[in-house]
């Protein structure tokens, strides 16, 4: 299930510094984003499946096919700790809000706490509640619950201090390609392969609202920073808003001719990327629905989208093998999309890009 070898996931610091980039090939790097230097490298002995660094960038955890979990600092790419515990590829991690925990997620069915705090790093505790492949796991904002998705078509909302599993939402008619929590945790967003996207009350696991967004297949779905509205994007090509109180579609943005792999609200909700692959990504007016701008670089399939922290900046991820950062805002203040670097040096695609919460950086 692994993607062929070549740039599969990207993180920015937090302070959006530096972008770093998981090589299918191993050969993983840290950039700068401002020069487009590699700053430091380190070797994961396997292909790496996904990156990301820690709320405060002093270091980058990594997970491999190999099924290890290894913990690298961020300024020298050396190697702090190897966890093992997997048994098959990681699909997915994501750090706490404060740091002190990692989640991360495997073909082999399980998500895994690892405690980095200072007590010890090591593994906390073993979620094991899934039948098949964990695809996408999510901390709620306060770091006390974590949520789950699978290819059994289950989603699961744990307590990350006990193991304790609080809430399993209903079984979905096929595949929970991504889950994520709202901003201020309440409720819980699914999209699954039916095409639907669901809204869920996180705590009573009740259902709220379904979606029915797109066709069959692989969808996206991500929260504005308000948790007001969500945005979908789907396999025909289409990108649409909702309102997440209501279930109104606000918006359908049509445009591109091939699917969209990920959508993304910039921080002050204004904008809309899309990630497709018929080789570009396009900005919309999140009030209107209107394009604003379209991003071709002849990179192939754009693979991902991401705003940074103050939404002047988007990286893309790129079928090529590269990651390119636009500014989105001139020297003159003007709204625009200028191509300032591109990050070379792997040789596959870049499946993700996001930058952290905090700062500029994107990841792949």
């Amino acid at each position: 299930m692994a993607p062929a070898r070549g740039a599969r996931d990207s993180d920015f610091s937090p302070d959006g510094a530096r972008l770093a980039i998981a090589e299918g090939s191993g050969d993983n790097a840290i950039w700068d984003v401002q020069t487009g230097n590699r700053l430091a490298s380190f070797d994961s002995r396997a292909p790496i499946y996904s990156i990301r660094f820690s709320p405060d960038g002093s270091s980058v955890a990594t997970g491999g096919d190999d099924g290890m979990v290894r913990l690298w600092n961020a300024a020298t790419g050396g190697l702090l700790l190897s966890l093992p515990g997997h048994d098959g590829v990681v699909t997915n991690l994501d750090f706490s809000p404060d740091g002190a925990l990692l989640a991360t997620a495997s073909i082999d069915g399980t998500t895994r706490l690892w405690n980095l705090g200072p007590a010890g790093s090591r593994e906390r505790l073993t979620l094991p509640a899934h039948d098949s492949v964990v695809y996408s796991v999510d901390f709620s904002a306060d770091g006390n619950r974590v949520a789950t998705s699978s290819w059994d078509r289950r989603a699961i909302i744990w307590d990350t201090n006990t193991g304790e599993q609080l809430t399993s939402l209903p079984e979905h008619p096929d595949s929970i390609a991504r889950v994520a929590f709202s901003p201020d945790g309440s409720r819980v967003a699914t999209a699954a392969y039916d095409g639907v996207v669901r809204i869920w009350d996180s705590v009573a696991g009740q259902l709220i609202r379904e979606l029915a967004a797109h066709g069959p297949q692989d969808i996206d779905v991500a929260w504005d920073s308000a948790g007001q509205r969500l945005v979908t994007g789907g396999s025909e090509g289409t990108a649409k808003i909702w309102d997440a109180r209501t279930g109104d579609l606000l918006h359908t943005m049509d445009g591109h001719s091939d699917r969209i792999h990920r959508v993304a609200f910039s921080p002050d909700g204004q904008t809309v990327a899309s990630a497709s692959w018929d080789g570009t990504a396009r900005l919309w007016h999140a009030g209107s629905g209107e394009l604003l701008e379209t991003l071709a670089a002849d990179g192939g399939q754009v693979k991902s989208v991401a705003f940074n922290a103050d939404g002047h900046r988007l990286a893309t991820a790129h079928a090529d093998g590269a990651a390119r950062l636009w500014d989105l805002i001139t020297q003159d203040g003007a709204q625009g999309a200028i191509l300032t670097q591109t990050l070379v040096g792997h040789t596959g695609s870049v499946w993700d890009a996001a930058f952290n919460p905090m700062g500029d950086r994107g990841q792949p």
